[in-house]
């Protein structure tokens, strides 16, 4: 299992790396807004401004 991630991981375009975590950023921002406790996807929403 390791030497398939790791190859897969090898494999993966920066660029799209790049993207996935800049997708992940509003949820870390809503987690820290909530500071920590459980939150409602509406919360990213809002860091998205949707």
């Amino acid at each position: 299992m390791k030497t398939f991630v790791e190859k897969e991981w090898a494999a993966m375009l920066q660029e799209h790396v790049r993207k996935v975590c800049w997708a992940f950023r509003p949820r870390l921002e809503a987690m820290v807004a909530a500071n920590g406790h459980h939150f409602e996807n509406r919360m990213v929403d809002r860091f998205l401004h949707i």
